[in-house]
């Protein structure tokens, strides 16, 4: 009887877990680090630092705002020569761009375990620096996401994300073929692979 007793208690321990860990209703605020990896020609790579404030509604709802600044190497410029019949010469220019990033995050979590997977998205408008006539990252941005949570003593937790970052680029491209000398601007969405890692106080 007092064997099975221990197991009810034990079994009760493990059904009462995870709301011990439960996150803090309130004001929220995180700082964290990101890089980017490019997944197509627009762009070489990216690196940055963020602060997030916001406000946790329950376990499950975070809603947010961010404002950082990213190191971006994006496609400048590209030029293009017609030789001759079958023959050409293509080049692609980057350049560092200094960006200031200004989104909303909002976050859903899908447990209250001390480890607590969720998802997010960003969703803002980013500022050039170093915009110029030739090409500027200036524009929309956004970012869905997944991460998980790992809650720490004195309402202080730790998280890691990975996501998909669409962010708007321009860029000149320049056709230097004889007798057809010209260039046009031309804007895409540069995409990332995106990983976060922060901390939340």
């Amino acid at each position: 009887m007092k064997r099975f007793s221990k197991i009810i208690v034990l079994f009760a321990m493990i059904i009462a877990a995870p709301s011990a860990f439960a996150q803090t209703k309130g004001y929220e605020k995180s700082i964290e680090l990101n890089g980017g990896i490019p997944i197509d020609k627009y762009s070489k790579f990216s690196i940055g630092i963020t602060m997030i404030n916001g406000y946790r509604f329950n376990n499950c709802l975070f809603i947010g705002a961010g404002v950082g600044y990213e190191y971006f190497n994006a496609l400048y410029s590209t030029s293009h020569e017609y030789i001759s019949k079958g023959n050409s010469i293509s080049t692609q220019d980057y350049y560092g761009k200094s960006m200031l990033r200004l989104f909303g995050r909002v976050k859903a979590n899908l447990t209250k375990t001390k480890v607590s997977p969720y998802f997010a998205g960003d969703v803002g408008y980013c500022i050039d620096f170093n915009a110029n006539d030739w090409g500027s990252t200036s524009g929309i941005m956004f970012e869905p996401q997944f991460g998980l949570d790992f809650k720490l003593p004195e309402n202080i937790g730790l998280y890691a994300a990975v996501g998909y970052r669409g962010q708007n680029n321009t860029y000149t491209a320049f056709d230097l073929t004889l007798g057809h000398s010209g260039n046009e601007k031309r804007t895409f969405i540069a995409g990332l692979i995106d990983i976060k890692f922060g901390i939340r106080f």
